[in-house]
């Protein structure tokens, strides 16, 4: 799980918390329709992290989103030579889930797929069956109505003509499709409630945003409308995002309220799209500002010279302190022998678009063996983590480096010549010199 889409995943879960935070404000100014749209907001925050990294257009913004995420940085390196426990974990659980909702899925289709098919001139585009459960719209790529038994029964003519309204209108607005979608990034993060409960609230939306399309329909017909509502019997087993129903899935006095509300006026109804505009573009901003994954490296004439101090962990041992230094852009590299193995350093140091902040790219390798070569973004005089192995019972099996780059202020140097000396005593670190003798 790389920093790419550890920044994508944060981008896309902030979105649905700034969606679940307005949509109710949203709706009582707006109506159902604008509120339903807030939606957009999570895909396009997450679709903003994979812009190519900007220069200094934002970088009054992107500092001030360095300053209050310090943590990114220190986002441990990903294993790259196994698989991670927890990583196995996740995926047996994904599949547990993915695999109930296929096998309810299954189930569902078996009431309906042997069932002559139907049509409606009401709503010509969708092929009808008769089942012991309904109405309701099932199917992803090709949806079919499925109309309960005793519907001429159980509805009037009007009431019949509402509910086919209302199921069409799922049909032409996609809502199946979308609420798989976003199942499948809740069952993605099924360890994460707020991807759930996005998920319940995208669907109630989805609902309101139907009746009030069916509204807009039969501006006439509210109270008929909402008797419809209430002449439905609720299936329990059928509450699934896979199936668009207008009556088991959510809660009806709330949606007989909102019935009852007077429909925004064109004015509002232009100020909502306004600020939805301005709202995708804020947050599309903020998702691009906050990426650090590829910060823009500014190609300075006259480079700076660096210096990068490193503490370095092995395994359980003591840790071991040294540091190097040279201009921006320029190998600093180091073979230190830890108890008998070589641990191999290369880092170069880049200049961004912002003045205090630095791209450090590093190559680590153990035994000769590639542990891994992260890129991380630092603020001078800050610190960031890198953590490379796996936690045992004996406890850490790895290299763990904690860095921190300064600004050299001192005579600019002609470049690092690293060499190692034998330590010692087994286990203790070699010294690190420079061309100049001074010890880092």
């Amino acid at each position: 799980m790389g920093p790419d889409f550890v920044q994508g995943w944060c981008a896309f879960n902030l979105g649905l918390a700034l969606v679940l935070l307005l949509r109710l404000p949203w709706h009582q100014y707006f109506g159902a329709l604008p509120s339903y749209r807030l939606w957009w907001l999570a895909p396009f925050g997450a679709l903003a992290t994979l812009l190519p990294a900007g220069g200094s257009e934002l970088e009054p913004m992107r500092e001030l989103l360095m300053l209050s995420t310090v943590v990114i940085p220190s986002i441990p390196a990903p294993f790259l030579n196994e698989v991670d426990w927890l990583m196995l974990i996740w995926g047996v659980g994904a599949g547990m889930i993915a695999l109930a909702f296929l096998l309810g899925r299954v189930r569902l289709a078996r009431y309906w797929r042997q069932q002559p098919r139907e049509t409606d001139a009401r709503c010509p585009r969708l092929p009808i069956v008769r089942a012991e459960f309904g109405p309701a719209l099932v199917g992803f790529w090709r949806p079919v109505l499925v109309l309960p038994i005793d519907f001429e029964l159980r509805y009037d003519a009007l009431q019949q003509s509402l509910v086919l309204a209302h199921e069409s209108a799922h049909a032409r607005a996609g809502d199946l499709k979308v609420r798989t979608v976003l199942l499948l990034l809740a069952i993605a993060q099924w360890w994460n409630p707020l991807g759930w409960l996005a998920l319940s609230k995208l669907i109630e939306d989805q609902e309101l945003a139907c009746d009030a399309r069916v509204i807009e329909a039969f501006p006439d017909d509210r109270a008929t409308y909402a008797r419809t509502l209430t002449a439905g019997v609720s299936d329990g087993k059928r509450r699934t995002p896979l199936v668009c129903s207008m009556h088991p899935t959510h809660p009806l006095l709330r949606r007989i309220k909102v019935l009852n509300r007077r429909a925004p006026s064109i004015a509002l109804r232009r100020w909502s799209n306004l600020l939805m505009m301005l709202l995708v573009l804020g947050v599309s901003a903020v998702a691009w500002a906050a990426d650090q994954r590829a910060p823009a490296i500014v190609e300075n004439p006259n480079p700076r010279e660096y210096r990068v101090a490193i503490t370095m962990q092995i395994d359980e041992r003591a840790a071991q302190q040294f540091g190097f230094g040279d201009r921006s852009g320029k190998l600093m590299q180091a073979n230190i022998l830890d108890h008998g193995e070589r641990i191999g350093i290369e880092v170069v140091v880049h200049e961004t678009a912002l003045a205090n902040q630095v791209l450090v790219k590093m190559h680590l390798t153990r035994a000769g063996k590639v542990l891994g070569e992260p890129a991380l973004a630092f603020l001078l005089n800050q610190s960031g983590r890198i953590e490379i192995g796996d936690r045992k019972a004996a406890g850490f099996s790895g290299v763990r480096i904690d860095i921190t780059v300064t600004h050299d202020q001192s005579t600019a140097l002609p470049g690092p010549v690293m060499r190692e000396e034998p330590a010692s005593v087994p286990g203790q670190l070699g010294a690190l010199r420079d061309a100049g003798g001074d010890d880092r």
